[in-house]
């Protein structure tokens, strides 16, 4: 479904992607693991047209989606969302569900005129299935609430119910267990695990390998940029070079002197 291969990113003289490459299998939830400063993120930007890479490709269904900006790449039928996801905060929460669907018919001020009826019946469906997709989410009974008076985790979670709100076939989802507590991380993942199996392909940049392993099928592991290592779950885990990432040689030894 998307196809990465050895993809570079430079910033000035940081090599951020050096060659990386992976897939996404269509109807898969796949995890992209690494140590702070690895490049996870970096690539879900490159990914998502937010930057433009130095070299490789991309390719989704098949077709390249090279150079494309954030919003083609889009309606192409990918969606992501943030580490730290920001939404209006005095927008209401069904507000920002309703921004979140894009190309509606109203958005061109000619169509108000022409199409009016048109535009009503599309804005009821898409009240509809905001409310839909905010009962999934257990934030229906929030709908009118200003987004701004939710808690952390609560805009996590609204901006995956957004995520979904775009109806596109790939999600890209950047830490979104992240700063939440263990209840709202098992939530998160039963979500995920639900979003899937209604026909959503997942990618999902996480450190919480609890959430990996519950969800994932397969995973990529980055360290300083490059590939590391791949594999299911319970592979990565065991993996010297993917252990040595994350602790280091030195602490490593120290536990093995230990023991």
């Amino acid at each position: 479904m998307l196809e990465i291969r050895e993809v570079d990113k430079n910033f000035g003289g940081l090599q951020a992607l050096d060659k990386v490459s992976m897939e996404v299998r269509e109807g898969s939830i796949t995890g992209l693991i690494g140590p702070n400063g690895s490049g996870k993120t970096t690539l879900f930007n490159v990914a998502t047209g937010v930057y433009s890479k130095d070299g490789g490709s991309i390719s989704f269904r098949g077709e390249s989606i090279d150079g494309l900006p954030l919003h083609q790449i889009a309606r192409r039928g990918i969606t992501r969302t943030f580490q730290i996801p920001r939404v209006p905060k005095r927008m209401t929460v069904i507000e920002n569900m309703l921004v979140a669907a894009g190309r509606q018919i109203g958005e061109k001020p000619i169509d108000v005129f022409l199409r009016w009826n048109k535009i009503t019946e599309e804005d009821r469906a898409l009240i509809r299935r905001a409310e839909e997709l905010l009962e999934m989410v257990d934030l229906l009974h929030l709908a009118e609430e200003p987004a701004g008076n939710l808690t952390g985790a609560q805009i996590k979670i609204l901006s995956l119910a957004q995520a979904l709100m775009t109806n596109n076939d790939l999600l890209l989802l950047d830490e979104p267990t992240a700063g939440v507590d263990l209840d709202m991380s098992q939530r998160m993942m039963e979500l995920m695990v639900d979003i899937n199996k209604k026909g959503k392909t997942i990618l999902v940049v996480e450190h919480d390998m609890r959430v990996i392993s519950g969800v994932c099928e397969y995973v990529y592991v980055l360290d300083a940029g490059r590939n590391i290592a791949e594999g299911k779950p319970v592979e990565v885990q065991n993996d010297p070079r993917v252990i040595e990432a994350y602790l280091g040689t030195e602490e490593i030894k120290e536990e093995k002197a230990t023991n």
